[in-house]
């Protein structure tokens, strides 16, 4: 306990003098001239050096063409281009008008300025499947009317501009209950087109999938997951469309049905000022605090994140255990073709990556069925803990002497008996160190759930991101929650393993089920 308490408090420290370091950063930027500014004339001086683009964006070919020179960084989301750039990773990224009038309003390090060459149609994507060109068809009929109505310019005069009164998110859970339910992927990191306000979703094209939905009498299920998975996910029939600001090109039309554009939108070309202006320490902590958790109540999504981190963890927890044993056991007391199972299990999980063994899961083999994203995790992890499991047993078992088994049948127990009797206490004292490490690598290892949809700790600590475009206070947070997570599972994994330490346990409990004068 002392060792962990010292391990804590070391920890808050480093994090404490790290806020200190970045905030103090924050606060001089002021002071210096940014290095790899772009003059006012335009911005080929220095785009020509570092261009970010982001993740199946269509960008990139446009700035191979027009910038030859430049070396092009791919990025998977709006926030983390943006931390690039605020930090002098990239020189300029381009990205749609109303994209950038979400955050550069009040901005004192960035600027854009328009690219002539890119002009693109935005719209929504649908599955090339016959169910897929129903919904589209009627899709571009809904467009048609609400364009000749004019509502469809209202709506995009509500959310692509700047009065944040009018943004008002649509109440989804209203729509019609115990009729077809649509499921449309987006992704939060999309503002002004797909976004979380006040703990709603909310955006332009969110507003159109639902007045889409309501007209149509359809319930709406929104799915989040990264930008780079919508289509995806569209293509593989686990959603019925998609939305998030989504440019139509030709290559995409031949795996996807497109709609009517919602939208066209012309490309700007984000860049950093020449000067700044000068913020200060505590006022530049307070703001970054307030918009991080104060600000829409976003302290809840934290919450929510933690409950579903750890309805992941535990379960799987729970369930790669018995599969491990179980695997084990199969191995251990099955014929020659199910020692060859056993062992084949463990390799193929052990040999493929944890984040590729989660999408094939959900995108191939249960690519039709209609499973939560959240069970298709659980069920990943369980695979992957009970891979673990079952090769600590194979080494802790192997540890013990096979005298102690010869022993133990010499004094009359059973196969069962001297497994569960005398092999196993003692293999459990190998096991333990090792079986630790792996528990606390298996929390950590759920944060890549995002990747499929889930809405865990680390997808939550990227939607507050996506929203104050500020990296530092949601990256440590969520850093330090996934600290005491893993601490206070492992202070009850401790208490385990300090009971099973012989020294610790007395002779009765040592001795407990064994018959010591058996005289029959």
């Amino acid at each position: 306990m002392r060792k962990t308490k010292r391990y804590i408090f070391v920890f808050l420290i480093i994090c404490m003098a790290a806020v200190l370091t970045a905030c103090s950063k924050n606060g001089n930027d002021g002071q210096n001239e940014l290095s790899g500014n772009i003059s006012d004339n335009g911005i080929d001086e220095q785009t020509s050096k570092r261009i970010g683009v982001l993740t199946d964006d269509v960008y990139d070919d446009d700035i191979k063409t027009h910038y030859p020179d430049a070396s092009i960084s791919y990025y998977n989301s709006l926030s983390d281009i943006i931390a690039a750039l605020k930090n002098d990773k990239i020189d300029a990224f381009p990205v749609n008008e109303p994209v950038v009038g979400q955050f550069i309003q009040g901005e004192e390090l960035l600027t854009y300025k328009p690219l002539d060459f890119a002009e693109f149609d935005l719209a929504f994507v649908f599955a090339r499947t016959p169910k897929g060109a129903i919904l589209c068809g009627k899709f571009d009929e809904f467009i048609k009317q609400k364009r000749e109505s004019g509502e469809l310019s209202a709506l995009a005069e509500k959310w692509l501009g700047a009065d944040e009164d009018k943004k008002d998110p649509p109440d989804i859970s209203a729509l019609a209950d115990g009729k077809e339910m649509l499921t449309m992927s987006t992704s939060y990191d999309c503002a002004p087109y797909s976004y979380i306000k006040d703990g709603k979703p909310a955006g332009y094209d969110i507003e159109l999938a639902y007045m889409f939905c309501r007209e149509n009498g359809y319930a709406l299920k929104i799915m989040d997951m990264e930008f780079n998975a919508i289509m995806q996910s569209v293509s593989t029939d686990k959603c019925d469309f998609g939305g998030a600001g989504i440019t139509v090109t030709d290559e995409r039309s031949e795996s996807l049905y497109f709609s009517e554009p919602v939208h066209v939108s012309r490309a700007v070309m984000v860049i950093r000022k020449t000067n700044s202006i000068k913020t200060g320490f505590f006022a530049s902590v307070k703001e970054s605090f307030e918009k991080t958790f104060i600000r829409e109540q976003r302290y809840k999504l934290f919450g929510r994140g933690i409950n579903i981190t750890m309805a992941i963890t535990v379960l799987s927890l729970i369930f790669g255990n018995i599969l491990g044993f179980a695997v084990y056991m199969l191995y251990l007391k099955g014929n020659k073709a199910a020692k060859v199972l056993a062992d084949l299990f463990n390799r193929i999980i052990q040999g493929i990556p944890t984040v590729v063994l989660l999408m094939v899961l959900y995108y191939i083999v249960f690519g039709n069925i209609d499973m939560d994203g959240i069970w298709v995790a659980v069920l990943c992890f369980t695979l992957t803990f009970g891979s673990s499991v079952y090769s600590m047993l194979h080494m802790g078992i192997a540890a013990v002497s096979e005298g102690q088994a010869k022993a133990a049948r010499a004094l009359g127990f059973s196969d069962n008996q001297t497994f569960f009797k005398i092999i196993l206490p003692q293999a459990a004292q190998h096991i333990m160190p090792s079986y630790c490490d792996e528990l606390a690598a298996h929390i950590k290892n759920t944060a890549i759930v995002g990747y499929i949809a889930v809405q865990d700790l680390t997808k939550m600590g990227d939607i507050v991101r996506s929203r104050t475009y500020e990296a530092f206070f949601p990256l440590i947070a969520v850093a330090i929650i996934y600290f005491l997570l893993t601490s206070i599972i492992m202070v009850f994994i401790n208490k385990i393993k300090f009971r099973l330490e012989f020294k610790h346990r007395t002779k009765e409990q040592i001795l407990k089920g064994i018959k010591l004068n058996d005289n029959t």
